[in-house]
């Protein structure tokens, strides 16, 4: 069973490829952009890495999800004010129904 070895290679190596070209690396592009600055230019964010004088910086920051988690927390604090709101207007609608369907 030791000459299989390269046959499964063959086999197994084309989907691993295929996800880290069409999966894997546009996650890690996207990950870098989430990362740095967004700049008014074409592409619309900064480099992540640029030569200064020290030689390689490195531009990340997490701003972008400090930002982000920011207008989380007021997003979910009204999706929590909304669905209390529903859960009481389902509440004065339903008993009276459900009692009056038990009634009849």
């Amino acid at each position: 069973m030791t000459g299989w070895g390269w046959r499964r290679w063959v086999l197994i190596a084309p989907p691993f490829f295929w996800l880290l070209v069409f999966f894997l690396l546009p996650l890690g592009v996207v990950a870098a952009i989430s990362l740095v600055p967004s700049a008014d230019a074409i592409p619309p964010y900064a480099p992540l890495f640029t030569r200064g004088p020290n030689g390689i910086e490195s531009q990340a920051t997490l701003d972008n999800y400090r930002l982000i988690a920011q207008g989380d927390v007021e997003a979910y604090g009204n999706s929590l004010g909304f669905a209390a709101l529903a859960t009481v207007l389902c509440l004065l609608v339903g008993y009276p129904i459900a009692f009056a369907i038990a009634l009849a």
